[in-house]
């Protein structure tokens, strides 16, 4: 058995971080007001998509993945998708919901081994992607997102 600082941040603290953001988005009010959704909303949402990713990880080590496994199928080095969030996160207010975000997307697109050959189409999708993301929760929920100086 494989007991590396990964193989233990995969196994024992990605799980557990992800349990108390859960619990911690669930007392942000998570039902919002006046059938408007609320802050808690995304954090939920993300705590979702991590409990299905953690389970996929499980899942992919305990069948023992093999090595022609599509790298967008692996979830092999959490500790890149972790780093890469915490930069986001970092990054979100400060520089704007649309460069971080789109910067963001666009590391997801490197971590998971996605339009490397072609970085321009990596680039396009994450700008579209980001683009549907800002006209669901900017302008189709009226969320306030942070822009870079006012303007973006």
């Amino acid at each position: 058995m494989n007991f590396s600082l990964a193989s233990i941040f995969e196994r024992v603290v990605l799980p557990i971080v992800t349990v108390i953001y859960f619990i911690e988005a669930l007392r942000l009010n998570p039902w919002g007001s006046e059938e408007r959704i609320s802050v808690s909303f995304f954090p939920i949402v993300l705590s979702i998509v991590m409990f299905f990713a953690i389970a996929c990880m499980y899942w992919q080590r305990k069948r023992g993945t093999s090595p022609d496994t599509p790298a967008a199928l692996q979830i092999s080095n959490p500790l890149k998708i972790a780093g890469l969030t915490a930069l986001y996160i970092l990054l979100f207010k400060p520089a704007g919901y649309v460069i971080s975000t789109t910067f963001y997307i666009y590391g997801l697109f490197f971590v998971f081994q996605y339009a490397q050959e072609r970085p321009y189409k990596g680039i396009v999708y994450a700008v579209v992607i980001m683009t549907i993301f800002y006209l669901f929760f900017g302008v189709g929920f009226n969320v306030r997102l942070p822009k870079l100086m006012g303007i973006i």
